[in-house]
């Protein structure tokens, strides 16, 4: 996010819009700020919740004892990083525009975006034979935007499992130490995009 924040993300000759990360909710989205604490929580759990869900992260599970300590630290502070790297991502144009290196939201946020079938919203597929089609496409029927490899054919959608982190937390010291076998037991690498099945 910080590499590509303020570089011309979409070729319009312009970098003071292009934003290393869109996210949504931001501050003063009304009832969807509560998305904002989850987000947090997410990254905090990858530190502190390596051996699954029956180990908690927000509470000691044995004492209820708070675990605020260097793991909250480390996700806050990813946080206050990214929060002034980023934009808004559902409820402007942002995003589809090409002007987000990196979007997180939640997925109906993903939906309004790319699925809206009304014509005044921000994109919305073609109807062939009563099923929605593969393209996003303008009010001129051009696509939108079509994900291809580097040969230019055409990449089908693939889910990407959510990232962890390379530190966590050993509960004995409260510091970090390396993910590993011992450490994170349901950790696994993530292939570079480049070993991606094509």
């Amino acid at each position: 996010a910080r590499f590509y924040n303020g570089t011309d993300l979409n070729d319009d000759g312009e970098s003071h819009d292009d934003w290393g990360f869109c996210i949504y909710p931001r501050t003063g989205s009304g009832f969807n700020d509560a998305w904002i604490p989850e987000l947090m929580y997410s990254t905090w759990a990858t530190t502190d919740q390596t051996r699954g869900i029956q180990e908690g992260f927000l509470f000691d599970e044995e004492t209820l004892d708070p675990n605020i300590g260097t793991g909250f630290e480390k996700a806050m502070n990813y946080w206050k990083d990214l929060w002034p790297l980023s934009a808004d991502a559902c409820i402007t144009s942002t995003f589809v525009e090409g002007r987000c290196a990196i979007g997180i939201a939640p997925p109906g946020c993903w939906k309004s975006v790319f699925v809206n079938t009304d014509e005044g919203g921000v994109a919305w597929r073609d109807r062939t034979n009563g099923d929605w089609g593969p393209v996003l496409r303008d009010e001129n029927g051009e696509a939108l935007w079509r994900p291809t490899f580097k040969d230019g054919t055409y990449a089908e959608p693939y889910r990407l499992k959510p990232f962890g982190s390379l530190e966590v937390i050993d509960r004995e010291t409260d510091t970090l130490v390396e993910c590993g076998p011992n450490t994170c037991p349901k950790g696994e690498k993530i292939k570079p995009s480049n070993e991606l099945p094509e």
